[in-house]
């Protein structure tokens, strides 16, 4: 099972790869426990200011860097990150993010593949639901 946790948030402030892990910690520690739980590939694809391709205790991160800002607004689509995540051809991706950006990487991904959705701020926006 290949399992890729998709990221688009970061922190503004951040200003190299090492200090982005460092800081989402507990992001890094959950890929840890999934890969070391006996899935066979992890991979991260994470927003930020600059593109790269890390290995880091068995999990794969890929940094993406587009043109959006660092917090995304409802109507920014990341289509840099949901490229490379088709790209990965996962078997589930979990996603921490908005529910419109959720919507659009289930257009693009191969039917088979699972998702799971993590959302940390309350109920669904106040826009029209039929958008979602």
């Amino acid at each position: 099972m290949h399992i890729t946790y998709l990221n688009y948030y970061y922190d503004a402030e951040l200003t190299s790869v090492d200090e982005l892990l460092r800081k989402y910690h507990s992001s890094v520690e959950w890929c840890r426990a999934i890969r070391r739980a006996g899935a066979e590939r992890v991979s991260v694809v994470q927003r930020f200011r600059m593109p790269s391709i890390e290995h880091v205790d068995g999990v794969e991160y890929h940094f993406v860097r587009d043109d959006l800002p660092p917090k995304l607004r409802p109507w920014h689509f990341p289509t840099l990150a949901h490229r490379s995540v088709t790209s990965l051809v996962p078997t589930l991706v979990h996603l921490n993010g908005s529910m419109l950006s959720f919507k659009r990487l289930r257009e693009i991904l191969n039917d088979g593949t699972a998702t799971v959705w993590q959302h940390h701020g309350g109920g669904p926006p106040n826009f029209p639901k039929r958008l979602v």
